[in-house]
């Protein structure tokens, strides 16, 4: 019989920039090419892939025209990120 169920807690955050530095490795894209695909100034961007942007609304919006993934997906993920990453750094 289960008395509790087991809540899973990382003790690491994952950035957003990760996944989208991941999908510009698989199709190859640099991350020059990547900004402006993106239409977002290129400082601004690498700071998005090293985890060091939040992903505004405007910024979500960019994103989903060009790797289909939903803005509100990107604001959850930069959303739970940043929770996270706070929580570690206490």
């Amino acid at each position: 019989m289960r008395k509790g169920r087991l809540k899973f807690e990382p003790d690491y955050a994952v950035a957003p920039g990760r996944i989208i530095r991941e999908y510009l490795e698989l199709k190859n894209i640099t991350i020059e090419d990547g900004a402006k695909q993106t239409r977002l100034n290129l400082e601004i961007f690498k700071e998005i892939l090293a985890g060091t942007q939040a992903i505004t609304y405007e910024i979500a919006e960019k994103l989903e025209v060009v790797n289909e993934i939903s803005s509100d997906t990107w604001l959850a993920m930069d959303k739970i990120y940043w929770e996270q990453k706070k929580k570690l750094e206490k």
